[in-house]
């Protein structure tokens, strides 16, 4: 939980875009949206529900480093997931 959150303070409104690249659906984007409009840092929430949603779904055999290396603006969590 503390990576995703270290990187949720690095990515900040940028999230969405991540999200559709990593494959995360509209309709749970939406629904993340949703559940954590009450939250008292709704982006931040949004960002780590976002990355534990996408993590829980990506294949077991999926090499989650080189799927968050995908070059600007994101290039810098690459150093995170190492």
């Amino acid at each position: 939980m503390e990576l995703f959150e270290a990187l949720a303070a690095d990515l900040g409104d940028e999230w969405k875009t991540m999200a559709e690249f990593l494959g995360v659906n509209f309709a749970r984007v939406q629904a993340i949206i949703r559940d954590n409009s009450d939250s008292g840092n709704p982006t931040m929430r949004n960002i780590v529900d976002m990355l534990i949603s996408w993590y829980k779904n990506a294949p077991k055999n999926c090499n989650k480093v080189n799927i968050i290396d995908f070059g600007p603006p994101f290039s810098r969590m690459l150093m995170f997931l190492c």
